[in-house]
C-alpha cells in the first residue's frame, strides 16, 4: 500500500503509521527469578502463554482473565526453553536436569517425561503437526519424541558437539539443526538418517531457520555472518556479511521476501537473500536484542533488547516507527502475530503483558498520504532520472 521507495528499493515508500504500545499488566509474583523462555498461543482459544526461570518453574498464564492459571511442577534444575502444540493443547518444556516434560495446558497435568538426554537441554520444537517434539541438547544429539504421549521415537546422531537449536520444515517431514561444531544438518524425522550436511562456517552457528515453503534455509553464526542455504542440495547460495559482532539469530521474514539478522553489535539488519544486499539496518538499541517477532501484516516487526526498551519497525524503510520503555531489563520475549499480543519477562521474575496496535487511517488521512507519497516519489524519480 503505498508507493515505494524505502530502504534500498527504487521506487517504493511505504506508509510510516507509528506503532502503539500498551501494558496491559504487569505480574510480579509467580517466578523468584530471571525469566528464561515464554511461550504464546497456548489453550483451545490461543488464550494461554507460559513462562519458564532460572528457578526451575513453569507458569501458565490467562491472557484473557490476566492471572496465573498454573504453577508447573516437575523440573529439578532452571527450564530454559518451552513451546506449544499448534493446537494449544500441550506446552513442551527443556531443562538444564537433562529432561524435556510433556504438561496438558488445561489440566496443568504432567503428560509424561521426555528423557534420555546426558546434559541440558537447550531448544525445544513441536512439529506444524503436532503428532512430533524434537529435543535439542548439550550431549550433540538431539531426540524425537511423540507429541501427544512423550514417547520416544528416535535419536539424531551426528554432530560433534553440542546442538543449539532444532526446527521442523513447515510440513514436519524433515528436521533441521544447528551446532557448536559449526555445521547444520537436514534431517529426515522417519528413519532418523541425516539427509545433509552444511559446512562453511567458521564459528558455532547459533540459529537456523526455513524459509515459509521450506526450500531455503539460513543459518546465523559466530564469525559474524548468516548464510542461504538450498535445503534439498545444501548448496550454499548467499552469504550475508557486515555484522561487526557475532550472529544470535537469522530468519526469513513471513512471505521469505526479506533475511532477518540480530547480532551482538546490538543491530538488527534486513537483507535480500536472493542478492545478498543488504536493504538496510535498525538501529537503537544499545544492548542485547533478545526478543523479537512479527506483526499479522507481515510488514513491521518488534524487539526487545536488554536496554529496557521495546522498538516498532517498518521492513519497508527499516525507520523505527514506536517505542516503549521498561524500568527494567527485558530477557526474554514472545509475540503473537495475530492481534498484537506480546509477553516480555525481565530478570528479576516480573512478567509483563503488552499490546502493539497499528491506528487504522480515516479515508481522508488515507487520501492525504497518497497525496504525500505521490509527490516524494515524483521527487525522488526526478532525482535519479536528472
Amino acid at each position: 500500500f503505498g508507493f515505494s521507495m524505502g530502504c534500498g528499493s527504487s521506487v517504493q515508500v511505504p506508509f510510516e503509521q507509528q506503532i502503539h504500545f500498551t501494558l496491559v499488566k504487569t505480574f510480579k509474583e509467580g517466578h523468584k527469578d530471571q525469566v528464561n523462555s515464554i511461550a504464546v498461543g497456548g489453550g483451545t482459544n490461543g488464550e494461554l502463554f507460559a513462562t519458564t526461570s532460572f528457578d526451575k518453574s513453569v507458569h501458565l498464564w490467562s491472557a484473557t482473565v490476566g492471572d496465573q492459571v498454573n504453577d508447573l511442577k516437575g523440573h529439578t534444575d532452571s527450564v530454559d526453553c518451552c513451546v506449544f502444540s499448534p493446537d494449544g493443547r500441550y506446552l513442551a518444556t527443556g531443562s538444564r536436569d537433562k529432561t524435556s516434560i510433556l504438561w496438558d495446558t488445561q489440566s496443568g497435568l504432567l503428560v509424561g517425561i521426555m528423557e534420555g538426554h546426558t546434559a541440558r537441554v537447550l531448544w525445544i520444537a513441536y512439529a506444524s503437526t503436532g503428532k512430533l517434539i524434537a529435543s535439542a541438547s548439550e550431549d550433540k544429539t538431539i531426540r524425537l519424541y511423540n507429541g501427544l504421549t512423550a514417547t520416544f521415537i528416535l535419536p539424531f546422531v551426528g554432530h560433534k558437539q553440542g546442538v543449539k537449536q532444532c526446527v521442523f520444515s513447515p510440513k514436519g517431514d524433515r528436521l533441521l539443526s544447528c551446532s557448536r561444531d559449526m555445521t547444520m544438518r537436514l534431517w529426515n524425522t522417519i528413519t532418523g538418517a541425516c539427509l545433509v550436511e552444511f559446512r562453511g562456517h567458521t564459528g558455532i552457528v547459533n540459529s537456523c531457520a526455513f524459509s515459509h515453503d521450506g526450500s531455503k534455509v539460513i543459518s546465523g553464526s559466530l564469525d559474524k555472518t548468516a548464510r542461504v542455504w538450498n535445503a534439498e542440495s545444501g548448496a550454499h547460495m548467499m552469504t550475508l556479511k557486515g555484522h561487526d559482532q557475532w550472529i544470535d539469530w537469522a530468519f526469513f521474514s513471513p512471505d521469505s521476501k526479506r533475511a532477518v539478522t540480530i547480532a551482538e553489535d546490538y543491530s538488527v539488519r534486513v537483507w535480500d537473500p536472493d542478492n545478498g544486499r543488504e536493504i538496510g539496518r535498525l538501529e537503537g538499541h544499545d544492548s542485547y536484542v533478545e526478543g523479537f517477532g512479527f506483526m499479522e501484516d507481515g510488514k513491521h516487526f518488534i524487539t526487545s533488547a536488554q536496554d529496557k526498551s521495546m522498538r516498532a519497525w517498518h521492513l519497508g524503510t527499516c525507520k523505527q516507527v514506536g517505542m516503549f520503555k521498561f524500568k527494567t531489563q527485558i530477557v526474554a520475549m514472545k509475540m503473537k502475530m495475530e492481534g498484537g499480543f506480546i509477553v516480555c519477562g525481565d530478570s528479576e521474575g516480573t512478567v509483563y503483558t503488552l499490546s502493539a496496535a497499528l491506528p487504522t487511517l480515516s479515508s481522508i488521512e488515507v487520501a492525504q498520504e497518497l497525496k504525500e507519497r505521490e509527490r516524494i516519489a515524483a521527487d525522488m524519480l526526478s532525482q535519479l532520472q536528472g
